[in-house]
C-alpha cells in the first residue's frame, strides 16, 4: 500500500512538473525566461519526503517525456531545475543544516548552470570564447577606468546567478515544507547568522590584490584570477551588509515600504559599494551582535 502511495505521488509530481513545462510554451517561454528555479519544486517536496531512491524515478521519467514534448532549450532549462530540486530534497530528508544545505545547493546550481551554457552555446553555434574576446575589446576602449576581463564578469555572472537562485529556491522551499508539514532544518534568523571574521580578512586581502595589480604586472592567468576572487569578495561583503541592515530594520519594526526600498537600494550602482563597506564590518566588528 505504501509502494502503491509513493507511485501516485511521483507520477503526480511528473504531471506538475510537466504541466509547468506545458505552460511555459503556451506563456511564450516566460517561465524558463524568468523563473526557471520553478521547475524544481515538484520535486523538491517529493525527495524531501521520501529521498534520492524513490525520487530518481519521477526524475529520469519527467526528463524523458520532457525530450518528448519540449523543445531542447526547455529540455535544459527543465532538467537542470529538477536536479536542483532533487539534490536540496534529499538533504532535507536526510536532515542536513543549513549552511551544508544552502553551500551544496548552489555548488549544485553552479555546476547545472556552467554545463547548462556550454551544452546550449555548443547546440546553437555560440563561440564562447569569440564573444568574450570581443566584449573584452569593448571595455578597453572605455578611458580612465579600470575594469575587470570580460572572463572574470562571465564567471561572475555566473555565481552571482547561481546565488540568486539558490536564495530563491531556498526561501521558498522553505515555505512550502513548513506548510505542508514536512520536517525541514528551520531557518536562522537574520542576527543568528555568523559572521566569521577570517572572511573579512581575507575579503581585505583580496581586494588589496586587486587594487594593487594595476601597479605590478601580473600574468593574465594570475589576474583573471584575483579578479574574479575580489568580484566575488564584492558578493559576500553585499550579502553581509544587507543581513545587517535588514536586521536593524527588523528590530526597529519599521515599515513594509521602507523594507522594499533598501532591497531595490541593493541593485543601484555605487550604493551597492555602501553595503559592501557595511558587511566588512559586520565581519570584522561584528555589528549585527551589537544590534542585538
Amino acid at each position: 500500500m505504501r509502494k502503491t502511495q509513493i507511485m501516485s505521488e511521483g507520477a503526480l509530481m511528473c504531471t506538475l512538473t510537466l504541466l509547468l513545462a506545458w505552460l511555459n510554451q503556451y506563456s511564450g517561454f516566460l517561465l524558463e525566461t524568468i523563473f526557471p528555479w520553478l521547475y524544481a519544486f515538484p520535486l523538491l517536496i517529493y525527495a524531501a519526503r521520501y529521498g534520492f531512491r524513490f525520487s530518481s524515478l519521477p526524475l529520469i521519467s519527467t526528463c524523458l517525456l520532457a525530450v518528448l514534448f519540449t523543445s531542447w532549450t526547455s529540455f535544459f532549462y527543465l532538467s537542470a531545475a529538477l536536479l536542483l530540486g532533487v539534490v536540496y530534497g534529499t538533504m532535507v530528508h536526510h536532515q542536513k543544516a543549513q549552511m551544508q544545505l544552502f553551500s551544496i545547493s548552489f555548488l549544485a546550481a553552479f555546476i547545472v548552470n556552467l554545463l547548462t551554457m556550454f551544452l546550449l552555446a555548443g547546440i546553437f553555434g555560440y563561440d564562447i570564447q569569440e564573444d568574450l574576446a570581443e566584449i573584452d575589446h569593448l571595455l578597453q576602449t572605455v578611458k580612465g577606468i579600470q575594469l575587470p576581463k570580460a572572463e572574470s564578469i562571465f564567471f561572475f555572472s555566473l555565481v552571482l546567478l547561481s546565488f540568486l537562485q539558490t536564495v530563491c529556491v531556498h526561501v521558498l522551499a522553505q515555505l512550502i515544507l513548513i506548510r505542508l508539514k514536512i520536517q525541514a532544518p528551520k531557518m536562522k534568523k537574520m542576527n543568528q547568522i555568523s559572521s566569521p571574521r577570517w572572511l573579512g580578512v581575507i575579503i581585505l586581502l583580496i581586494w588589496l590584490l586587486y587594487f594593487l595589480q594595476s601597479v605590478v604586472e601580473l600574468q593574465v592567468g594570475i589576474q583573471l584570477l584575483i579578479q574574479s576572487a575580489a568580484l566575488c569578495a564584492l558578493l559576500a561583503a553585499i550579502v553581509y551588509g544587507a543581513l545587517s541592515i535588514f536586521t536593524y530594520l527588523a528590530l526597529r519594526h519599521v515599515s513594509k515600504r521602507m523594507v522594499v526600498l533598501v532591497y531595490l537600494l541593493l541593485f543601484v550602482p555605487i550604493v551597492h559599494l555602501l553595503f559592501a563597506l557595511l558587511g566588512e564590518l559586520d565581519l570584522l566588528f561584528g555589528l549585527r551582535k551589537a544590534m542585538r
